[in-house]
């Protein structure tokens, strides 16, 4: 799928907006869309393994794995009953973790090219990490923000544009 400039600005106009205005900031909906976004990608990335094989060379992959098998490990202990602070710092874990798997995906050779439907989970993953981030940003002192992570978010978003909502129902949440 070619990802043409007009579609990068409506996914990146739309986690914006959904970050402007607080949607999915509050504990219990950040959980679920850190839990939500580790086990889409875990499922696309399993879709994209045995449809397209050879679309992640193994190296990568195998980075990929360790990326989600840590966010797995921290999302899982991830509830409501944490104070604020230590769950900001689960999911700024997670969002770490999550923003380099879509760096992978977004970066050479993959170059975005994800096959439906996982490019469906990759998309709704991209719309709400930036929810996440926001929520931690709430929390926690954060460093200088890497231009090159918003614009690899929307260039997957760009993937199967969709709003926060839609996002969090491919997700399952």
């Amino acid at each position: 799928m070619h990802i043409t400039r007009p579609a990068i600005a409506v996914a990146l106009a739309l986690s914006v907006a959904a970050c402007a205005n607080g949607t999915g900031t509050t504990p219990a909906q950040v959980i679920a869309d850190a839990q939500g976004a580790v086990t889409g990608l875990q499922t696309a990335l399993h879709q994209v393994e045995v449809t397209n094989p050879t679309l992640i060379p193994a190296p990568l992959a195998s980075r990929i794995d360790g990326d989600l098998t840590k966010a797995q490990a921290v999302a899982s202990v991830l509830t409501t009953g944490l104070p604020a602070q230590a769950g900001a710092v689960s999911a700024q874990q997670i969002e770490g973790y999550i923003n380099d798997v879509l760096d992978v995906l977004a970066g050479p050779p993959v170059n975005g090219l994800i096959p439906a439907p996982a490019n469906q989970a990759v998309a709704a993953v991209a719309i709400v990490a930036p929810l996440i981030e926001a929520y931690v940003n709430q929390y926690l002192p954060q460093p200088a923000p890497k231009a090159a992570a918003s614009l690899d978010r929307a260039r997957l978003a760009a993937l199967a544009p969709m709003s926060v909502a839609q996002a969090r129902m491919v997700l399952g949440e």
